[in-house]
């Protein structure tokens, strides 16, 4: 009587209705699972990164995939985010900033972009170089600069988007090659023997994808007028006030045939 009862129980239930007590711990299983995914990225992406944890790549993503599966992860603590953290596409947080203070006169490098083969250092994809140099007013008035490098094949011209200086220490902007090493660099040159506080921050565009690794910032490293083994492709001077449409005198020299 029990299993007749049974059969019209289930007859009388539809085919949703009707799931095995292992597909509904499965599906419940993974919402669960999910659950704490979105849990991960958000505490990876807000809380942590505003209570000041430390993360590197591989310990970030063994984060979020452990937070996938457990509730008892513990997050490492003190610092902030540094280098190149990637989730498979859903976060993607990239060095490309340096700080420095300088107190002399002098070429100092802020961009490495490690080529694959001198093709690919001289252009043959195609980039463009957004650049943005800030420097603290400390013992000296500040300035802000706003400049584009832009590199087809062989070719290199820096475009001055807009500057606003009340003291002009940031004079100018240049582009070298290492042929030898098939390494790119753009310095900037700071006329100055006050002490200062000095910022660049950059993205690059191309045609191709390039790896973030292939392309970062380097914090102010002092470099000769001439440094060995390298060509200079492309000079250029700040002007103390420039925006577009002002009456300022674009002042640029291109070394490399446009």
């Amino acid at each position: 009587m029990k299993r007749i009862s049974l059969d019209i129980f289930r007859i009388g239930k539809t085919k949703d209705e009707r799931k095995t007590r292992f597909e509904q711990s499965n599906e419940d299983r993974v919402n669960m699972n999910f659950k704490r995914l979105q849990q991960a990225i958000e505490e990876v992406n807000t809380e942590k990164a505003e209570s000041g944890d430390t993360y590197t790549k591989a310990e970030a993503d063994t984060l979020l995939s452990a937070k996938a599966n457990s509730a008892d992860v513990v997050p490492k603590s003190g610092g902030t985010f540094t280098g190149d953290v990637a989730f498979d596409g859903v976060l993607d947080i990239t060095q490309r900033r340096c700080y420095a203070t300088l107190s002399s006169a002098g070429w100092y490098r802020i961009i490495q972009y490690n080529a694959i083969a001198n093709n690919d250092a001289l252009g043959l994809n195609g980039r463009i170089f957004d650049i943005r140099i800030v420097r603290r007013y400390a013992q000296t008035n500040n300035e802000v600069h706003k400049i584009t490098l832009l590199n087809p094949y062989n070719s290199f011209r820096f475009v001055d988007e807009s500057s606003a200086s009340n003291n002009n220490l940031i004079t100018k902007i240049r582009a070298t090659y290492n042929s030898t090493t098939h390494v790119m660099y753009i310095d900037v040159y700071y006329n100055a023997s006050s002490t200062n506080n000095i910022a660049a921050f950059f993205d690059m565009y191309s045609a191709m994808e390039v790896s973030q690794s292939r392309c970062v910032s380097v914090a102010f490293d002092a470099v000769a007028d001439a440094p060995s083994g390298e060509t200079v492709l492309t000079t250029y001077d700040f002007n103390a006030n420039y925006y577009p449409g002002s009456a300022s005198t674009l002042n640029y020299t291109v070394l490399a045939e446009w």
